[in-house]
């Protein structure tokens, strides 16, 4: 078994305090966060990417599913920009990221596990910009080169062909309108909106028309479904101005039916403002939403969206606007099923619910800029929320492809203790809550616990201890196996939820053990004998003990993982990392006999800086004969979601590396920067070794101990019950009730398997 967890909280949803851990490569560690899930299950165990969500991302209300770091796409992208979404005919869904050379393409139907299907190169600028209509993508960027075709018929079968580009020259964004086949150049090289249907042929978009009066900087356009003189007109709701957008920025309303005699309808300013930037409409088109990029740096406001009424085309009229107290600009926004989507650079991802549409209320957020809120351009660029799964994607300038679940309203799991990484043979009893968050209701009778310890799921039902409150026992498991876990429970209109998230598709899981010995344990604040080699003419980087000093700066940890204060890192200074070669460290010998050894450290490893990012490797090695001859243990990187900083841990039983673990075991970690100059920073914390120890509960319903199972047992443990006897208090809780008096059915039932 080899595990690695994120070490540090991934901060998904505050509230229980709990710890799952999963099988096989990354699971995120839960540490006083409660994981909770919608229909369709979320993931918390192997390899879910939201354990390389790096330190501090705040959540509420949204679960983190899946993400791609910058450094995994190919071409030198440093930042990501903007993004869509397409779905196949087969139900396959699709990100389409903008990054600084190229339109990224990547299949996330199975959002724990995203793969990039295509990367199509494009010019090299911080702005790209994609739309789809049918089955085929089309991008533009300030850096030229027209629209560029994606054919996306062939992409199930990881086929996407690129036909060419379509005209010139510079464009800021692209807009569509898939009912009537058109797609609107807006901004970069020209005033106005360029306009070219793609119906004739999907492949080369042909030019119709232009309206230039004004810059247009971003748009949305509808074929117009009310009653009235434009039901049926094909109109575009254009963010702009005169002087590339900033004097006179406002909305205006332009008919674009016919192509080739564009008019405008009307316009609307809004007041104290600075760049009328992009706007979506309501569900029922009764309103339009407006993010001004710049008001909050020019005027000092906190985040706002300005509202405008625009049932009257010809008449449009600004309402009121809202805000969420933050200080971020807002800067790309979207209406989905009651809600509105924002993603406002580094306050994150917010959602509002807009069942009143002149007041929006926020009910859920992720931010992936933890540092600060201010008005600056870093962070979420935008978001895409129409997936038919419910899924969203974030596009991050400095995260990458982000991949979430909202659920605003939703049942939350907290627990009275903290789960167990181990759970004792007798079996271990649950007491939490189940919350009702927001406009949701719990059905008591649906509140389980499932449990497989390899022979299948079984599942049991939670008691009810008055209000919310339920508890619920495992019963008698087997030592020395791995359980795997879920809690569920269903709302009362039939949405199930579950902790963790995916439940049965990915559990949480826990050894069954009767103790640990800690063999070895190294928390760095004393000199236990680890020693340090340096190779290949490294010149800066070497291993050194201490509190970590570098600021957190270019990849190196702020600080240490285990709170003690000390750690092993790469030259423990400001602006040093390694150089020209590797450095080696090496642990003292330890012993690993006496039973089922566990191997834990915390790790930080960083290669995603410089002029060569994601380039280099960090190796770990473990030796059972006092480093004579070395295993292979792990590598991290070049690529991942583990090599831009953050603590992980890793957890491997020694014996699945050697059949008679010995007292002389070593590990060493081989950190290095062999290839072309870049920034690479590790750091080691945490090292310990425990022994597992296994004593199998016996037969709990064996109570006469003869080793038979028959009704001498039921009555005597019937009389034990009915006194109150301690030893009917099969959970050790210090009250034998009913969850014991079930217990003991349900293991008489099994006759103790």
């Amino acid at each position: 078994m080899h595990r690695t967890t994120a070490g540090c909280a991934v901060a998904i949803f505050v509230g229980a305090t709990a710890t799952a851990s999963g099988p096989l490569e990354t699971v995120p560690i839960a540490i006083q966060s409660s994981l909770l899930s919608h229909p369709g299950g979320f993931p918390t165990g192997a390899g879910n990417p939201g354990s390389f969500v790096p330190d501090g991302w705040d959540a509420d209300g949204v679960l983190i599913l899946g993400h791609i770091p910058i450094v995994d796409f190919p071409g030198n992208n440093s930042l990501a920009n903007d993004c869509w979404g397409y779905v196949s005919p087969a139900g396959r869904e699709y990100a389409l990221l903008g990054l600084e050379n190229g339109i990224a393409v990547v299949e996330i139907t199975d959002p724990v596990r995203p793969e990039i299907v295509e990367f199509v190169l494009g010019p090299n600028s911080l702005w790209h910009d994609v739309k789809v209509i049918g089955d085929w993508a089309y991008a533009v960027s300030e850096g030229g080169s027209g629209i560029r075709v994606l054919d996306l018929r062939q992409v199930d079968a990881g086929i996407v062909t690129t036909p060419g580009n379509v005209a010139n020259g510079a464009t800021h964004n692209i807009a569509a309108n898939p009912d009537s086949g058109r797609l609107y150049r807006c901004g970069g090289g020209a005033n106005g909106l360029r306009i070219y249907e793609v119906n004739t042929n999907p492949a080369s978009p042909r030019f119709v028309g232009e309206w230039n009066d004004f810059y247009v900087h971003d748009a949305q356009i509808v074929t117009w479904e009310a009653d009235g003189p434009w039901q049926g007109r094909e109109i575009a709701f254009a963010l702009g101005g005169l002087d590339t957008g900033f004097t006179d920025t406002r909305l205006r309303i332009v008919d674009v039916t016919d192509a080739s005699n564009p008019v405008m309808l009307g316009s609307v300013a809004h007041p104290q403002r600075s760049y009328a930037h992009q706007g979506w409409l309501s569900e029922d088109r009764r309103y339009f939403y407006l993010n001004d990029e710049l008001d909050e740096s020019n005027f000092g406001f906190s985040t706002r969206t300005r509202v405008i009424d625009v049932q009257d085309l010809a008449n449009p009229t600004y309402v009121t606007q809202f805000t969420n107290g933050s200080n971020a600009i807002d800067h790309n926004c979207y209406t989905h099923n009651g809600l509105l989507f924002e993603a406002n650079y580094r306050s994150g991802l917010r959602i509002f619910d807009a069942s009143d549409p002149l007041a929006p209320v926020e009910v859920a957020h992720l931010d992936t800029f933890p540092a600060d809120d201010q008005p600056e351009f870093d962070g979420a660029w935008s978001t895409f929320p129409y997936f038919p799964s419910g899924n969203v994607i974030i596009s991050d300038m400095q995260q990458g492809l982000v991949i979430v679940r909202p659920i605003p309203n939703r049942l939350e799991f907290n627990f009275t203790l903290a789960i167990p990484e181990f759970f004792e043979p007798a079996g271990e009893t649950f007491e939490f809550i189940v919350e009702e968050i927001n406009t949701i209701d719990l059905d008591p009778a649906t509140v389980r616990l499932v449990v497989d310890q390899g022979d299948g799921p079984v599942e049991i039902a939670a008691t009810p201890q008055g209000g919310n409150a339920f508890s619920v026992s495992t019963g008698t498991l087997s030592c020395d196996a791995e359980v795997s876990y879920w809690f569920s429970a269903d709302s009362t209109d039939g949405q199930t939820f579950s902790f963790p998230g995916l439940g049965q598709d990915d559990p949480a899981f826990a050894l069954v053990s009767s103790g640990q010995i800690v063999a070895f344990e190294d928390n760095f604040e004393t000199d236990t004998g680890w020693s340090v080699q340096n190779f290949g003419g490294i010149t800066a980087g070497q291993w050194e003990r201490g509190i970590p000093n570098g600021g957190g700066d270019r990849g190196d940890p702020p600080t240490d993982f285990d709170g003690s204060g000390r750690c092993y890192v790469t030259e423990n200074r400001n602006d040093e990392d390694i150089d020209g070669g590797s450095t080696i460290l090496t642990s003292p010998a330890m012993d690993a006999t006496g039973g089922d050894a566990l191997l834990t450290y915390a790790r930080w490893y960083s290669n995603t800086f410089g002029a060569d990012p994601a380039n280099d490797i960090f190796v770990i090695e473990i030796s059972n004969d006092d480093g004579q001859n070395w295993t292979n243990l792990e590598t991290v990187g070049p690529t991942g979601g583990e090599v831009s900083g953050g603590w992980f841990v890793t957890s491997v039983f020694v014996n699945d590396f050697f059949q008679t673990p010995s007292d002389r075991v070593r590990v060493r970690f081989n950190a290095s920067d062999l290839n072309s100059g870049s920034v690479v920073e590790a750091g080691i914390d945490a090292v310990a070794i425990t022994i597992i120890e296994c004593e199998d509960a016996g037969c709990t319903a064996d109570i006469d101990g003869n080793g038979t199972l028959d009704a001498d047992d039921f009555f005597a443990y019937l009389d034990l019950f009915t006194a109150g006897d301690d030893r009917a208090d099969l959970d050790e809780d210090g009250d034998a009730d009913a969850d014991d008096f079930f217990a003991y059915l349900d293991a008489f039932a099994n006759g103790c398997d």
